[in-house]
Order: C-alpha cells, then structure tokens, then sequence
C-alpha cells in the first residue's frame, strides 16, 4: 500500500501564539497575531506498499517567557450531539476523530472535522454527508461534499468540510455525518512525494484570518500534475478548527523542483495552536 507523506507538524509558540477568537453565526473574528516560529520535522518518503499511513505527532516548541495579550471574549458555540441512533454505516468501516463548525461572513455554514478509514482497503473519491436536526429529529438541513482527496489510504485520517452555501436554521440541535467508502479501483497513480519548507504562518494582512506561506518540492523521481496543499488548523486541545486547501501555481512539477505557495485560510471555529500539511497529486502523463 501506497503511503501518504506524512504530514509535519508546526506549532506555534505559547506566548508568541497567534491567538485568533472565532465566533458563531457569522460574527466578527478579533485577531492577534503576534510573530510565530515554526519548527519543521519531515518524515522520509517513499515508503513501500506494506508500510501503514502513520499519524503525525505534534510537539509544541518550548513556551516563551512573555505576557499574554489579554482577548475579548467570544461567543459561546450551542451545544449540540451527535444523532446517536441512525449512524447506520458507521460501526466498523469509518470513525468519525473530530468536527467543529462556523459560519462566515456571507452567512454560509461549514462543518469540518477528521476521519478514519477503517475499510481495510482504499477508498476513492471519499464524500462526506452532513445532516443536522432539531430536538425532534427533524432533519432541518443536509449537504454533501467529496473530500479534497482522490484516494483515501487504509487506516488514514483525513480532514473534511462540507458547506451548507445558503446557512441553516440555527435552532439545529444535533447532528450526523455519513461516508462512503467505495473501494479504489481507479486511481493507481496517485503521488505523495511532496516536502515543504521556509515555512512561515501570521495574519493577513488583505481579508481571511490566517496566512501560510512556504516552498513545496517534488522529493520523488516522477513528474507530477494537479498538486495540491491541504491545511488544517488546530487549538491547543488537538480539535479542528480550520481548513483550507490549495492548488500549486504549475500545471506539472518536475523531480527535484520547488516552487512556493501560498495558504489563505478565510475562516476559523478557534483559536489557533498549530496545523499541519497534508499533499497529493498524480503521477504526470
């Protein structure tokens, strides 16, 4: 089996931490954001088939001495739960690791979070079903989106979001996630092979909340087409609160190249400790 490079972890410094309060229902986000050091720890690539998808460990850097800079506080996220008797295709195929939700400015609604392929096989074009309920069980939205990945490795945990473009009634209560998981019989060229570096995270300075730029390069001996960056954020307690993803600004990346990229994550559901990388793309034609 085929292994995902394994994503590298960067924290960002207690006291140096860019602290960043999101609210519900589309209010305004305060930020501050103050300069972040990142440590970069990448893992060698080109396992062989037989190697699972390892899960990345994340290590914050030690905390620097300095006073926190006080925050307003945010609005508190309703308390909701998981619809508990109808996740009928959930018992031994998938697990659902994490989910979190916000709203953006233009009152869309997105719900993020992870999750474990538990097949024993591959999967393609995983798609992610959110339905959200009353306290009746009356299901007052649902929507579906593909993850932003081609294929899934066994046993690999992967970010999702799903968008609801015209909102959802706020009187939602509960929720539930369904998945698919159809074994991959199509993609066998998927490519993994992917570093970054000169990472550097902070505010941004135009619109969204968060910037991450930094340098990818093609570490394998094939060319490669289609490659994208996905980034998701995280609080100190390990919970998604953010994700973004990206295309690479080339059509093909030949061995050995690197170009830079950029990361604009628009909205957050947190405040930001850390985040992590994740790659894929496909072999070139």
């Amino acid at each position: 089996m085929k292994q995902r490079k394994t994503p590298f972890m960067v924290a960002f410094v207690a006291g140096l931490l860019a602290i960043v309060a999101c609210t519900c229902g589309g209010q305004a986000v305060e930020d501050v954001f103050e300069e972040i050091e990142t440590t970069l720890e990448a893992e060698a690539s080109g396992a062989d088939d037989s190697t699972e998808a390892v899960e990345p460990t994340v290590t914050p850097l030690p905390a620097a001495s300095a006073t926190p800079v006080p925050e307003e506080p945010a609005d508190v996220q309703p308390t909701v739960t998981p619809l508990s008797d109808d996740q009928s295709n959930a018992p031994t195929t998938w697990q659902l690791e994490d989910q979190n939700w916000y709203t953006t400015s233009i009152d869309s609604f997105y719900f993020i979070g992870r999750i474990t392929n538990l097949t024993g096989y591959d999967i393609q074009f995983p798609e992610v079903t959110v339905r959200l309920y009353d306290d009746n069980n009356n299901v007052l939205a649902e929507s579906s989106g593909f993850m932003d990945f081609n294929v899934m490795l066994d046993g690999e945990t992967l970010p999702f979001a799903v968008l609801f473009a015209d909102g959802v009634d706020d009187s939602w209560t509960q929720w539930e996630v369904l998945f698919s998981t159809d074994r991959n019989t199509v993609f066998n060229n998927v490519y993994f092979e992917f570093e970054a570096n000169n990472l550097e995270a902070g505010p941004s300075d135009t619109i969204g909340e968060v910037v991450i730029t930094g340098d990818i390069s093609n570490t394998g001996q094939q060319a490669a087409e289609f490659v994208k960056i996905i980034a998701e954020l995280f609080d100190a307690e390990g919970n998604i609160v953010g994700y973004e993803r990206i295309f690479v600004d080339v059509d093909v990346l030949q061995p050995g190249q690197t170009v830079p990229f950029e990361i604009l994550v628009l909205n957050l559901a947190g405040e930001v400790d850390n985040y992590t990388l994740l790659y894929e793309g496909t072999v070139a034609e």
